[in-house]
């Protein structure tokens, strides 16, 4: 039953980089078509990451129902493969209930592990696991890395040699599979889409874009997040932990640890989100058949290409 719905489902996504404004489109989208938004948004799935993730308050929400906002402690690592999943279950909810379901955000692994999902990874076994872990607190994480070099060269070219939890999960897949993690992902790749999807994607000029971006990391320092950072701390999250990885909460805690002032902490979350805004447009332009619009964004137009779409019948037999 829930593949048949799945086949027939009709949702919208919303895509472009970070600073683009997708969040304020989905809900004046929302409005316009009666749908409820779901997050795609890898750092806006933890508790108490909300400054830095630029959240929408309450305010800005108007009014429009969020899914898979703040749905992870910090201390946990959330995936591609659990938000496929808990995407999906809040696909059916929202359109079980006669609505739209809008998924919005910049995390474009996310918004294709949940349209055409995802081959779990193996796992480790525990003890396996829990051997590594330990071996990364008594010998270090360098120690574990020359390892890693040694049998999944690949992978230990791309994780820095202090990343433990990385290298600990590239040693896992190893140990688990008796092949390079880069292989097995190779072999998951992505299968054919489980739902009837418009594209919508926000594409703004680059001067204005990158504007938005650095005023954003002002308003970031000046709304907390230096604070925000402190107080995870302060309340046991581990300055290594997935949650606090992220573009702007790293560059935070290497300031908090001494290591620059704010300054050129400020100067190097700008430049960081920079680049992340041309690896999303690198990414979403592999996604076929995006309609994009560029900036100033019309509402109208954007609502009349989702309500045609919505009208338009599967081609599947009654």
């Amino acid at each position: 039953m829930t593949q048949k719905l799945q086949q027939t489902e009709k949702i919208i996504v919303v895509v472009g980089p970070t600073a683009s404004g997708k969040s304020g489109t989905a809900v004046e989208l929302a409005k316009e078509v009666n749908g409820e938004i779901i997050y795609a948004d890898s750092v806006a799935v933890y508790r108490g990451l909300d400054v830095g993730s630029a959240k929408p308050t309450e305010t800005e929400r108007g009014g429009i129902p969020h899914h898979l906002i703040d749905v992870a402690d910090p201390t946990e690592r959330y995936d591609a493969m659990r938000y496929a999943r808990e995407a999906e279950s809040a696909v059916t909810d929202i359109a079980t209930r006669g609505r739209v379901p809008i998924i919005a955000g910049g995390t474009g692994l996310y918004v294709k592990a949940l349209v055409y999902g995802l081959v779990p990874t193996p796992e480790a076994d525990r003890e396996v696991r829990v051997a590594l872990r330990a071996r990364v607190k008594t010998d270090g994480a360098e120690s574990l890395h020359e390892e890693l070099a040694a049998v999944d060269p690949d992978s230990a070219v791309k994780i820095k040699p202090q990343d433990g939890v990385r290298i600990v999960r590239a040693l896992e897949i190893y140990y688990a599979t008796g092949l390079p993690a880069e292989e097995v992902r190779k072999r998951h790749g992505f299968s054919e889409p489980r739902y009837n999807t418009l594209y919508l994607g926000l594409s703004i000029e680059r001067e204005i874009l990158y504007r938005r971006i650095d005023e954003r990391v002002v308003e970031m320092i000046r709304g907390g997040i230096v604070e925000e950072v402190q107080g995870l701390i302060d309340r046991g999250c581990a300055r290594d932990a997935h949650a606090l990885g992220a573009i702007g909460y790293k560059e935070i805690c290497a300031h908090l640890q001494g290591a620059m002032d704010l300054r050129e902490t400020i100067a190097l979350i700008q430049k960081n989100t920079r680049r992340l805004a041309k690896r999303q447009m690198t990414w979403f332009r592999t996604i076929p058949d995006i309609t994009w619009f560029l900036h100033p964004y019309s509402i109208g137009e954007m609502t009349n290409d989702i309500k045609r779409f919505m009208r338009e019948t599967t081609g599947e037999s009654t």
